[in-house]
């Protein structure tokens, strides 16, 4: 073993070691191996993979540079350790943050604008070779380590197909709980003014205003602008409906059992999934803001907006509360 592998090896966890020696070493089975180490068997797999990846890549960049991060790389002496710590030396991001024990990094607003404009310094380094290949090197860590070390706006697809419910629940709490207006922008920067020969459907669903739960017909010019606001556009007028139903159906029930949501959430992914931009929406990060922006929401009428929508969320609070009175008034 050369003085690369060496450093390699010595950067992967116990787990991952273990994990390489009883398939390469023993050459025990996936099942085995999984067995010996307490682990489930797709747990034993993602482990596996994650230190050959990274005894791999660690490998190349130390037979390229002797050192990880010299301190002439970079300026800025927090980010130097954040990386050192969370890649060398295998820290969770919260002891890492606790080791540095810095003023400019406690908020996650705060961590991720010091590791966006410090990986931007990074690029450009009076060592551009080296730069480069440390910045591919960190953004292939964080897409297969077990949890992410740069921001949202800066990570990669994971390595590891893993089913993401969270966003699609986030998505789908965005969109339907949207002020009337906002969705009465997108009807009329999008739908069709014309008939089409081969029209593309999209779904709108509102929670507040039922009534405005509709299919619009657009074009496909609008693929992409659609896509970032984000919703979700098919190919075919029964998916859509599928989805409009489906989801419909769901918010507007009144009392979910768990059953209701071992049937819904199943059906919906494998109804987003026919939808010709589920790539490009899944990788966008929803928020309230990106849609008014890329809805064309006007900035002066935003403040109106907003204060609509609080007032809709405090209406709703005030019917949960009401609910709930009146389930105890039944019970008792």
């Amino acid at each position: 073993m050369n003085n690369a592998q060496k450093q390699a090896i010595r950067i992967l966890t116990p787990e991952e070691q273990m994990a390489i020696t009883l398939s390469s070493v023993h050459g025990k089975s996936t099942w085995e191996a999984g067995e010996i180490m307490g682990k489930a068997h797709y747990k034993y797999l993602e482990i596996h993979a994650r230190g050959v990846k990274y005894f791999r890549m660690f490998t190349e960049y130390f037979t390229l540079f002797p050192e990880l991060f010299p301190e002439d790389l970079c300026t800025n002496k927090q980010f130097r350790e954040y990386i050192i710590n969370l890649m060398i030396n295998r820290k969770t991001v919260k002891e890492t943050i606790g080791l540095l024990n810095h003023e400019d990094w406690v908020t996650t607003k705060q961590i991720a604008h010091q590791i966006e404009n410090a990986m931007k310094a990074l690029s450009r380094s009076d060592k551009p070779v080296q730069a480069s290949h440390l910045i591919h090197l960190i953004k292939d860590f964080d897409r297969w380590n077990n949890f992410r070390i740069l921001p949202l706006s800066m990570q990669e697809p994971s390595a590891f197909k893993r089913r993401n419910k969270q966003k699609i629940k986030k998505l789908l709490t965005l969109t339907s709980s949207l002020h009337p207006l906002a969705l009465q922008r997108v009807i009329k920067l999008y739908e069709l003014k014309k008939r089409s020969k081969t029209p593309l459907y999209l779904p709108i669903v509102s929670k507040f205003e039922q009534k405005m739960s509709t299919i619009i017909e657009v074009g496909n010019s609008s693929n992409d602008e659609i896509s970032k606001i984000p919703l979700f556009i098919f190919n075919h007028k029964e998916d859509a409906n599928k989805y409009l139903e489906i989801t419909s159906a769901y918010l507007f029930k009144e009392n979910h059992s768990c059953r209701d949501g071992q049937i819904f959430w199943p059906e919906l992914r494998y109804t987003i999934k026919k939808a010709i931009n589920y790539e490009q929406v899944m990788g966008v990060n929803p928020t309230r803001k990106a849609f008014l922006d890329n809805a064309g929401i006007d900035p002066e009428i935003r403040k109106f907006l907003k204060k609509r929508e609080a007032e809709q969320d405090s209406y709703l609070a005030r019917n949960i509360k009401a609910r709930i009175s009146r389930a105890k008034a039944k019970m008792s």
